[in-house]
């Protein structure tokens, strides 16, 4: 990707987390913070300017069942159709730990890709390539995406482009998966 085309593709993602950071204010002012509205309205548009067109199944799988792993809230497949981000959403008032114990389990085993844990208008970043046993030391950012108290929206756009962002998952991009032995 060339620079000029990658500071306007980050404009475009800072552009629509000003505005989510508007809806969010909206949505924590109501009495109903409730996932989907969450999801709606926070995080379907970041991901659709970040490139991702949540509409088409072999970009994103929406509650996508994981067998005894559980299920996890979005699935985004890279160009070879693996699972490139994963993405858990809890409500504002579900506990945080238990969000992220639901995550690791999901991707217990993964070696490849993004985990994603949000929870109210937070966002907790997990690199799944680094070499470590515990999954909390796999976080990689934190972002708050909220008017009062949270990043800067070029912050927020520039950490979400860098890790998220489609095209870092496009074919030329993306590096096979590598399988572990048993």
């Amino acid at each position: 990707m060339e620079p000029e085309q990658n500071t306007r593709d980050i404009a475009a993602v800072e552009r629509t987390v000003r505005e989510v950071m508007e809806a969010t204010h909206e949505i924590t002012r109501r009495p109903s913070r409730s996932e989907p509205a969450i999801r709606y309205a926070m995080i379907d548009p970041i991901l659709w300017s970040l490139g991702w067109r949540t509409w088409l199944p072999w970009e994103c799988g929406p509650d996508l069942a994981l067998g005894r792993r559980g299920h996890i809230d979005y699935a985004l497949f890279d160009d070879h159709g693996d699972i490139a981000v994963y993405i858990n959403v809890q409500s504002s008032y579900t506990r945080r730990r238990y969000g992220r114990i639901r995550l690791r389990e999901c991707v217990r085993g993964a070696t490849y890709g993004v985990a994603i844990l949000i929870y109210g208008s937070s966002w907790e970043i997990y690199d799944l390539s680094r070499r470590t046993r515990l999954f909390d030391n796999k976080c990689v950012a934190t972002l708050t995406i909220s008017l009062y108290g949270g990043h800067e929206p070029d912050h927020v756009a520039t950490v979400l482009s860098q890790w998220i962002a489609r095209a870092r998952w496009r074919d030329e991009e993306v590096r096979v998966p590598e399988v572990q032995s048993r």
